[in-house]
């Protein structure tokens, strides 16, 4: 139990810092190309190391804490679904945030002057991770 409080506790740390780093970088892409690339540099590295450790950690919950194992997760519609439809937000979110990270990041890095791509990829990645953080608590409160 303890164990599984601290992984739970963990995952919210973790959620925390990646959500964090898109609302930042969100925000920087109204500000200009200088504060991107300054969020970029500072959350960046840390933000994307915590997307995927997020992942590794929920999974470990859900495999711990659950009787149904991963062939039940994808069973969209019942309360067990809630952790595939969680994995699919999951997924979204991390490829949208890569592409903001690594394509649009590295344009504006080598002198790219439009923050249209950055802004709407920072934006889908923080609505599917917004998407995934409400279907962790449903899941948590057995809605």
């Amino acid at each position: 139990m303890t164990v599984l409080l601290i992984l739970h506790y963990l995952h919210l740390l973790l959620a925390s810092i990646w959500i964090g780093f898109l609302v930042a970088a969100l925000v920087a892409s109204f500000r200009g190309r200088d504060q991107v690339l300054a969020v970029q540099k500072t959350l960046g590295p840390a933000a994307m190391g915590s997307l995927l450790l997020l992942a590794i950690v929920g999974i470990g919950i859900a495999l711990a804490k659950y009787d149904a194992g991963p062939g039940d997760w994808f069973q969209f519609g019942t309360h067990i679904g809630r952790i595939g439809e969680k994995i699919v937000s999951w997924i979204v979110a991390a490829a949208t945030g890569f592409y903001m990270v690594h394509v649009a990041g590295k344009r504006l890095a080598e002198g790219e002057s439009g923050l249209g791509g950055y802004r709407a990829s920072a934006f889908l990645a923080l609505l599917a991770s917004l998407g995934a953080a409400l279907l962790g608590s449903m899941l948590t409160l057995g809605v």
